[in-house]
C-alpha cells in the first residue's frame, strides 16, 4: 500500500518544523501536496527560518490498519 507524507526536505521532520502533519499519512499524493501548502503558508516568522517541505512515498504499511497502529492518521 503507497501513502504519502510531507516532510522536511532536510531529514529533520519534527513537531516543530510541520505540526500535526508528522503524525498524518495521506492516501492520495493530491492530499498530501495539499497538506504541504497548508503548512508551508501556516509557518509563523517568529519560528525562525522555514524548513522547505516535499511530500514522500510511503510503502511500509500493508494496510490502513497498520499505519494507524504506528499512530498515524490516515486522510
Amino acid at each position: 500500500m503507497k501513502l504519502y507524507q510531507v516532510v522536511t526536505v532536510d531529514d529533520i521532520t519534527t513537531e516543530e518544523s510541520i505540526g500535526a502533519e508528522i503524525r498524518r499519512l495521506h492516501r492520495t499524493p493530491e492530499g498530501a501536496e495539499a497538506a504541504k501548502d497548508d503548512v508551508d503558508a501556516d509557518w509563523d516568522e517568529d519560528w525562525g527560518e522555514q524548513p522547505e517541505t516535499t511530500v514522500i512515498s510511503v510503502a511500509d504499511y500493508a494496510t490502513e490498519a497498520d499505519a494507524r497502529a504506528d499512530g498515524y492518521q490516515i486522510l
